[in-house]
């Protein structure tokens, strides 16, 4: 119980609300000291926050129910207030949990059996499923509702089972015990073995807990079960046990079965001393009224008193008769079977919702891949479209550009015949003008010379006809001479023609034939050449 509390305290001091530390106090002692706890949330006369409030409202009825305090409809008003707070803020579950728990609580006490089952049901479907605790108590709640309203169909013991295999996932022996003996009292109809094997259990952990309430409590269920199969001899030392016990201790229900054993015994004096024992006190329960007729019942037949025997029995089926009313159990179930007809519709409305949204996603998936597919294909389409447009294009400017090649390798080819035509005419005439320097023709030639030579664009286009002829040679020798000047290159042009001394010497404006040669030898020096200008102009021709 200890541990339980610190977990109680611990848990609460770290949930996400900060409460008043008075509060967490009462809740650390709830389990241990309930009466304590009880004090200090009953001196509470100020607060500052509604989560405060409604935390002091749960203590409040939690402590006054666990003090046995008369329960009334302000605590309800209390509870339900809490309940109501706890709703509105999701993040307090395991509250939401309790004020559940002890407005079922509530509702028992005040004898609204169906709107307690209701609300065990709403705190046994908020716990965590790992609460094995709460989730054993509430069980434990639901199992003696129906316990104390004579349920006939097993729903007792369905419930005190799923609190057993709960609770044996924690430390609490206390309610363990508990559970045990409310099992052993009710296999004690349909299965005596499993009966006595559990209150056997119960008494061993009553004893190593050693409470004498719960041993005391395991003897008389033992009494009970064996008188009922006609297992004296047992039934007879478990009354020698519990008799070592205070006898305020004992229940009505076992004086008189130990007066009915004992009778059956045919040990009369005995039984009348246990029988007047029971008659001492007084009966209200309808079941220690039963119990007693039996008693007095057995009895009688142990005497031989058969009237009095026959009144006895007619007074206890009468009485059976009265127990058997199931009223109060079908509401009782009535309010269990709305519950799980609720929280099944809510789970098959949530369930279709997830498959209405889950089919919506998957539609709208398939409409965005399908987008994206037919979008792509499109893409690649135009794409393939632009590519075939450009390759279409590009096919035609090629074959224009072939056009236009050919056109300019025609005119190159009749550009260079006639360039060749005319030097080679240009040979021919300086040639002969040489042989005859007064001739007519010769001033004729020298004129068209020299008016080749002021024509930049003929030389132009002599020099590019040249270089294309000989590799080169005149723009390769611009780029490694940039010291020679138009007439320099003009005579490396004519040598890379082929034109001799003597048409060389007339072409340039020389005098004489053989100056050439100097001159050659003079453009090498300054051209810092190794070997003759002819040399050189060979070299780059044929390389």
């Amino acid at each position: 119980m200890l541990l339980l509390s610190l977990v109680v305290a611990v848990a609460t001091g770290c949930g996400r609300a900060r409460y008043d530390a008075r509060l967490v106090q009462a809740d650390s002692l709830m389990w241990t000291t309930p009466d304590s706890a009880l004090a200090i949330v009953s001196a509470l006369d100020t607060l500052y926050s509604t989560s405060d409030s409604a935390y002091r409202d749960l203590l409040l009825t939690q402590a006054r129910y666990k003090c046995h305090a008369p329960i009334t409809t302000s605590d309800d008003s209390a509870i339900t207030r809490a309940m109501d707070y706890y709703r509105a803020h999701s993040g307090q579950r395991e509250k939401l949990t309790r004020a559940s728990l002890f407005k079922g609580a509530v509702m028992e006490e005040l004898g609204q059996l169906d709107s307690a089952m209701y609300y065990y049901k709403t705190a046994e479907a908020a716990a965590e499923p790992t609460d094995y605790f709460t989730l054993g108590y509430v069980n434990m709640r639901m199992g003696a509702l129906y316990r104390d309203h004579y349920s006939l169909d097993g729903k007792d013991i369905e419930k005190y089972e799923l609190a057993d295999s709960y609770l044996k996932h924690t430390h609490d022996r206390y309610y363990q015990l508990r559970c045990k003996i409310n099992l052993g009292s009710l296999y004690r109809l349909n299965n005596p073995k499993k009966a006595e094997d559990m209150l056997k259990d119960a008494l061993a952990l009553s004893k190593e807990m050693n409470d004498t309430n719960a041993c005391v409590t395991c003897l008389q269920n033992l009494i009970i079960l064996f008188d009922h199969y006609d297992e004296l001899d047992k039934a007879r030392e478990q009354i020698i046990l519990i008799s070592s016990f205070p006898l305020n201790r004992i229940k009505n229900l076992c004086l008189t079965g130990s007066a009915r054993v004992y009778a059956r015994l045919g040990m009369i004096d005995s039984a009348e001393y246990f029988l007047d024992l029971a008659k001492s006190r007084s009966f209200i329960d309808p079941i220690d009224k039963l119990s007693l007729y039996e008693g007095l019942s057995a009895i009688a037949l142990a005497k031989g008193d058969s009237l009095r025997h026959l009144q006895y029995e007619q007074r206890c089926k009468y009485l059976s008769d009265s127990l058997k009313s199931l009223q109060q159990t079908v509401k009782i179930l009535s309010a269990e079977h709305e519950f799980d007809q609720v929280a099944k519709s809510a789970a098959r409305q949530r369930h279709k919702s997830a498959l209405l949204w889950l089919a919506a996603l998957c539609f709208i998936a398939i409409l965005t891949v399908f987008f994206f597919y037919y979008r792509r294909i499109h893409r690649y389409d135009r794409i393939i479209d632009q590519f075939r447009q450009t390759a279409t294009d590009q096919l035609n400017d090629l074959e224009a550009l072939k056009q236009k090649i050919e056109k300019l390798q025609i005119q190159d080819k009749q550009l260079k015949g006639f360039i060749s035509s005319h030097l080679n005419q240009m040979r021919d005439l300086v040639q002969a003008c040489y042989h005859s320097p007064n001739n007519k023709l010769s001033e004729q030639v020298k004129s068209i010379i020299r008016y080749q030579n002021d024509n930049k664009l003929q030389w132009t286009q002599l020099y590019h006809y040249i270089d294309a002829e000989c590799n080169g040679i005149l723009s390769k020798t611009r780029r490694l001479y940039p010291q020679l000047n138009d007439k320099d290159l003009l005579l490396i042009a004519l040598t890379s023609l082929d034109f001799s001394y003597i048409q060389i010497a007339f072409i340039m404006g020389y005098t004489n034939a053989t100056s050439v040669g100097t001159i050659k030898q003079r453009l090498a020096r300054k051209m810092h050449l190794d070997g003759s200008l002819n040399d050189y102009i060979n070299a780059i021709i044929n390389s």
